[in-house]
């Protein structure tokens, strides 16, 4: 005996695929934040595992190797920085030297 009439399960069953639906896009654009988060430290990481190359060649008295270490360590935190700076006000490339808002709206 059916105890629950069809158009009832009908609903029933597309209100369940509509909250997986939901669940199923949350956890793709979690996952896409998680790798955007990393992929945006990625020149820290190399910048701290340059510094850390750095220290070692000192303390192995390899100073010329330890100066070129730190300085691409150096170089590697400032592109940090820039690529930072580029996400945080959304710029974009407008020619060999000039920088314009994503949205298309500035100057």
């Amino acid at each position: 005996m059916e105890t629950e009439p069809r158009e009832a399960r009908v609903e029933s069953s597309l209100e369940e695929t509509e909250t997986h639906a939901h669940e199923d896009e949350r956890l793709a654009e979690d996952a896409s934040h998680a790798r955007r988060v990393v992929f945006e430290q990625a020149w820290l990481v190399v910048a701290v595992v340059l510094l850390i190359v750095a220290l070692v060649f000192l303390l192995r008295s390899h100073t010329d190797a330890a100066f070129v270490a730190a300085a691409l360590g150096v170089c590697a935190w400032f592109l940090n920085v820039r690529d930072g700076l580029k996400r945080k006000h959304g710029l974009q490339k407008q020619g060999p030297r000039n920088w314009k808002p994503r949205d298309g709206s500035g100057e």
